[in-house]
Formats: C-alpha cells, sequence, structure tokens
C-alpha cells in the first residue's frame, strides 16, 4: 500500500512542475501588452491590488496548517487510527486549497476581463491551467479511494507523511509561483501603457536608494522558491543578477524591493531568500 501513496504523491508534484513548466513556457512568449485606456489601467491595478492581498492571505493560512499537521503527523506517538484520520483531513484538505484557487483564479479573471486589459495567448494559458486542476482533482480523488492508513507500519506512516508534505508543499510553491508570474507580466503591461514616467523637477534631487553591490556573476534566480521568470527580469534590471547578491541582502534593500518590484510586504523574509540563496552557493 505505501508504494501506492508514494507513487501518487510522486505523480502531484509531476503535475505541480507539469504546470509550472507549461506556465514559464508561456509566459515567456508573451510579453507584449494591448494598449487600454487609463481608467481601464486604474481598474487592473486595483484588481491586482485586491487578488494579491487575497492571494497571500490564503497561501499564509496554507502554510500555517500544513505545519500544524505536520507536527501532528510526525509525531512519534502517533497511533494508526489517528494517523488515518490526519491522512483523509489532509486529503480533504488539498482538495478545498484547489477548490479555492480555482475560485479566486475565476474571480479575478472576471475582473481582469471587465478591465478590458487582455494579454496575448492569455486563453490558451487559462485552458492548460484548467487542464491541470482537473488533473490534480482526479489525483486527489484516487487519493480518498486508497482507504485508510491503519494498516501501515509506524515506519510507514512517517514516510508517508513526508509525502503528503512534500506534495501539499509543492502545491504552495506552485501557486506562489503562478501568481507572481501573472502579476509581474500584467504589471509590466500596465507600466508599459502608462504615460512617460515624470522627471524630477530641476534643482532637485529624488531620493537615493540603496543598490546592491555590482556582481558579476549572472545567475538563474528562478532556484529561489517564489521568484518567477517576470519577477527574475525585474530583480535584474535593478542590478540583482547573483545568489550571492540576495544571500547578501540588507534590510534596507529587502524593505525597498517589497515596495517597489515585488509588492508583497513581508514576503523575502517570509519566503527566506536570504536562507534560500546561502544554501544554493554553499
Amino acid at each position: 500500500m505505501f508504494k501506492d501513496y508514494k507513487a501518487l504523491f510522486k505523480e502531484m508534484r509531476d503535475a505541480q512542475e507539469k504546470l509550472w513548466a507549461e506556465s514559464t513556457a508561456w509566459t515567456a512568449s508573451t510579453r507584449t501588452p494591448l494598449e487600454v485606456e487609463s481608467w481601464q489601467q486604474g481598474l487592473l491595478e486595483n484588481v491586482n491590488a485586491w487578488a494579491q492581498q487575497a492571494v497571500e492571505q490564503s497561501l499564509e493560512l496554507q502554510r500555517a496548517w500544513l505545519d500544524q499537521w505536520s507536527g501532528r503527523a510526525n509525531d512519534k506517538k502517533v497511533k494508526p487510527k489517528l494517523f488515518s484520520e490526519l491522512n483523509s483531513e489532509a486529503q480533504r484538505s488539498a482538495q478545498r486549497w484547489l477548490e479555492h484557487q480555482q475560485d479566486l483564479w475565476n474571480r479575478w479573471l472576471e475582473l481582469v476581463r471587465s478591465s478590458g486589459a487582455q494579454l496575448p495567448g492569455h486563453s490558451d494559458f487559462d485552458a492548460a491551467f484548467r487542464d491541470a486542476t482537473q488533473r490534480q482533482m482526479g489525483l486527489l480523488t484516487e487519493w480518498s479511494r486508497m482507504g485508510n492508513a491503519e494498516s501501515l507500519s509506524l515506519k510507514e506512516m512517517n514516510k508517508l507523511a513526508d509525502q503528503i508534505a512534500k506534495s501539499m508543499q509543492k502545491s504552495i510553491d506552485t501557486q506562489q509561483k503562478l501568481w507572481s508570474s501573472w502579476f509581474d507580466g500584467f504589471q509590466q503591461a500596465a507600466l508599459a501603457m502608462s504615460a512617460e514616467p515624470a522627471t524630477a523637477p530641476k534643482g532637485k534631487r529624488t531620493k537615493a536608494t540603496s543598490k546592491p553591490e555590482a556582481a558579476v556573476a549572472d545567475d538563474d534566480l528562478k532556484q529561489i522558491s517564489g521568484i518567477g521568470p517576470g519577477l527574475e527580469k525585474k530583480l535584474k534590471e535593478r542590478g540583482y543578477t547573483s545568489l550571492a547578491q540576495l544571500a547578501a541582502l540588507t534590510d534596507a534593500q529587502i524593505e525597498e524591493l517589497e515596495k517597489t518590484v515585488i509588492r508583497f510586504p513581508g514576503r523575502i523574509k517570509r519566503d527566506d531568500w536570504k536562507g534560500q540563496a546561502q544554501r544554493l552557493i554553499g
């Protein structure tokens, strides 16, 4: 039975990888925005602000739930009956997450369409997103059909708990990357549709910003969980081109990036960019 569970959760993680890979391929080829009126641009910005807040709150709740669940499921004193209940609880929670993600997507999509703003190839990505969601729903149904886990040994229960946690964490990470990539694309569109940026009055200096130390390396910043293609591009445009620079971020640089680039307050520390970068560079 454990082998069946293991194969199922590997397939769930593969589904997340496939969704992210298809998203990356799509966003890489659809960076040219369509023109919209100024009122449409304002509506688009408000829609994204609402969606960013809703998504961030949703992901925070998922992370908090998973942390609590993992602590209970990995307890060495857990009994088979309780673990079976925890297994069922995880399945139901994963289904609720997916349904909530789909609901957020539908509401955000409806609001974006009402603004009149679109990006080339958008319908293709929407279809891919919905297909991926349906596939994951099918896997969750298969999970529920596998029955309880009371026949597993303690060692197998511990391994299964790890498999479940990895799959659910992968789902959270993919959600964050997908939404970040989407927001990046529409934010770039809004910037491109803006009028020429206002210049500072003559005789006045603009406020100095905290710049990163110059770097020679041009690393793949997408290795950091939470950084997608669009965000990587913006970071490199601001001079952050290496993992070493992210590993050495100061509080001032983090505050500036979150205000001017990421627009998710607290996200850099929450996702531990510095720690991830330090581990990647050894």
